[in-house]
Order: C-alpha cells, then structure tokens, then sequence
C-alpha cells in the first residue's frame, strides 16, 4: 500500500531502524557465539555440515571417528577456562550510580551464560565491557574486528554526529562484515547483522539516534505497566493514575499546600485545578455522584477546605469525569453520562434524596443546607449496604457572634 502513494519514490528515509534492538540483537549473537552458549551461538552441528556439504571453510568441518562425529569448539570460540575468566571479570566490574544496572546479576560464571540482560545492558556491554574483556582470551584475527564493531556503534549513538565520521563509519561497518565473513559461518548473519550496514545512511538524513530509538518508549511503557492494580482492566487502571499524575503535576506546581494524606492531596488538587479552570468554563449543572469524598474523614476541617478559598469553588466533580469510571470498570457496571434535568434539591427535603447521589456541593449555594450537623437520609436497601450512614455537615464561615461574615462559606454535603 504504501508504495502507491505518489511521493514514497522520493523519500528518502521510508524507514527508521531502530538501534536499540538492532544493537541488542547483534550483542546477542556476537556473544553466543564467541562464549558458545547452548541455544544462542550460531556455531551448530548444522551450520558445520552446511560448510562440508559447499566444500568450503575445511576447519569448521565436523570431526569424523570411525561411525561417529562430533563437533570440535571453532577457533573464535572461548575455552572452557577463558569464559569462566571473562565471566569473572565481568561480575567484578563496578559502574558509577545511575550509569548501569547491576551487570554481575545477570553472570552465571558455573553455567557460562547471562542471563536476563535487558536492552540497555546490551548497550554498556557491547561499548564498555566486551573490547576490554576479550583482549586477551580471542586470537589478534577475531579481536580486532568485534573491537571496531564496538567503536561503530559508541560513535553512531553518539549525542553529537559528524558528517565526516558518518561517512567513516559507512565504510568501515562494510569493512567489519566483510572480515566476519572471513571468520564466523554463513549462519552466523542474520538480518540484523545486515541491518547495521544502513544506520550511518539514516543517521546522515535524520541525525543523531538519541531522538529516534525506543528507550524513551519503552520507559514510558513500564511505568504505564507499574500502575496497573487490576489485571482485568490495564486500560481503567492507566487512565485513573495518569489523571491522578498530571493533576497533582500541575497543581503541585501552581498551588502548592501542605496536605495531611495521599487523598487530600488529590482533593486539594481538584479544587486547585477547579480555581483555575472557572473563568473559562460555563456554569455547569449539578454533578453527578462521587462517592470517594464521602471516605474522607476530615473532610470539613478547615485544614481540608480553607476558608481562604475563593466562592467559585461551586462543583468538584465535573472536573474529572473519570473519578468514577475506574469504579464502573471494576464493578463491571455501565455509566449514565446524561445530565438528570432536575438536579436533587438541598433544602430540609433532603430525607428524600435520591440514593444513587452522593456528591460534594461546595460554594455560596450550599448555604441553603439545612443548619443541623447531622440528618438522616432515607436511601434503599441496596444503597445502604454500600454506603455509610447520611452525614450532612455545615462548616459555613461565621464571625464571633454567628452571623455569617462578607465572605461567603464553605458547606459541604455529604450524601454517602
């Protein structure tokens, strides 16, 4: 499809190869083979045979005794001693904080591998450690290459890129490939090893990798995967923290306040958030439900609710629609989005309020609230078994002798 458009003839760059996997990749196969782990090095029985069956590479052959044959260890390989010493000396090696992770975890000196080496290990190996590891235990004709395979890469993925040295580098990864040839077997290049062939072309036309490969992805992806708490609903669990993480984000940095609990933190910010966002929204209608505020204890503290806050602290919930839809995942319920035509009234009716409404009024309107501290509210069965007792608390500013000051409060109504 997309060699039907009318411009793919003349793009240049159709592709971006990713060096992150691409250099993974390659790490992988270089190092299986010269340690010879079982499952990962390209020097097999079939790749031997593969040369005796083209009469060609006679050293590679496989050993034949009488009605048997085995496969002898290749001269690029490590010996048994060899691995075990560059094994050793990689679990030594100790990196500055925050340069590495913990390479020596992933070393298994009696079984000769590593294991479990994520992406960025390959990365610190490929450049730091494997030139300074093999120096003495692979002969000069197989050192010498893998060492300018190390240099291509720490000078492709570097911060700032020459011109001249990418043309350099072009010429000198074709160089390494053809000096491999002369060294590992045919099975040894996989795609990925002629893959390396085209990174100092693309990085001529898009410039440096730092802005091109996945690490930043792939960072953003894990901490997208920490945040989910229910395995059934990944996408309810991402949408609920990365709304919690930008509020707090913005309001952290706009009004910061002293909070007392990891969810005053959120109401403060949600009514932070609201302070800024009123003189560009319209008035709205009353709010649907949010049952979450009615688990906060301390909800009618002036440490929660100042009354230093402004009188257009009116609605809470419009806010975030999404306050309740991690609930509605949860529970396997759907949402109503549609706005009730007759909002539930806040007068002494509040004995017949409906129950699937438990909201926060918060402004000058709330002083309609009955003066009482507590009221009862009539709720079904069904209601009642998941929610707490009606409290309905009136924490309206008041002077010295209890009439109502030039400010207009703060009520709270709890419906829960």
């Amino acid at each position: 499809m997309f060699f039907e458009l009318p411009y793919w003839s003349k793009l240049k760059l159709r592709h971006n190869l990713d060096v992150m996997h691409v250099e993974k990749n390659v790490f992988d196969t270089l190092v299986g083979t010269i340690l010879d782990i079982e499952g990962k090095t390209k020097d097999t029985i079939k790749a031997h045979l593969d040369l005796e069956r083209m009469g060609i590479r006679r050293g590679l052959w496989m050993n034949r005794d009488s009605d048997k044959a085995r496969r002898d260890l290749a001269f690029f390989s490590m010996k048994p001693n060899d691995k075990k010493e560059f094994l050793k000396f990689v679990s030594s090696v100790k990196f500055p904080d925050g340069y590495a992770s913990n390479i020596a975890r992933c070393v298994n000196v009696d079984g000769g591998k590593f294991t479990g080496l994520k992406s960025h290990d390959c990365h610190v190996f490929m450049q730091r450690l494997l030139p300074v590891g093999i120096r003495h235990l692979l002969p000069e004709d197989v050192m010498k290459p893998i060492m300018l395979l190390s240099r291509f890469f720490s000078q492709l993925t570097a911060k700032t890129l020459q011109r001249t040295d990418m043309f350099q580098l072009r010429h000198d990864i074709v160089q390494v490939l053809c000096k491999f040839e002369m060294i590992f077997p045919p099975a040894f290049f996989t795609s990925m090893m002629h893959v390396m062939v085209h990174l100092p072309e693309e990085a001529l036309l898009a410039g440096p990798v730092n802005y091109r490969w996945m690490y930043p992805i792939e960072r953003l992806l894990g901490e997208l995967k920490k945040s989910v708490r229910n395995r059934a609903k990944p996408e309810g669990s991402i949408i609920e923290a990365w709304v919690q993480y930008e509020s707090l984000t913005f309001c952290g940095i706009n009004d910061p306040r002293p909070p007392s609990s990891p969810f005053q933190v959120f109401l403060l910010s949600c009514l932070s958030l609201r302070r800024h966002l009123s003189p560009l929204s319209p008035p709205s209608p009353q709010p649907p439900p949010c049952r979450h505020l009615s688990r906060l204890p301390a909800v009618a503290n002036s440490s929660v609710f100042p009354d230093s806050l402004p009188a257009d602290f009116s609605l809470i919930r419009p806010l975030f629609p999404t306050l309740e839809m991690s609930d509605l995942i949860r529970r396997g319920r759907s949402m109503t989005t549609a706005p009730s035509s007759d909002p539930p009234a806040q007068s002494a009716s509040a004995a017949t309020a409906p129950a699937l409404l438990d909201h926060v009024v918060v402004g000058p309107g709330a002083s309609q609230a009955p003066a009482s501290s507590t009221s009862s509210v009539a709720q079904p069965a069904s209601a009642r078994r998941r929610h707490r007792p009606t409290d309905t608390i009136d924490t309206t500013s008041t002077d010295g002798t209890g009439a109502s000051g030039s400010q207009p409060g703060i009520t709270t109504l709890l419906y829960c």
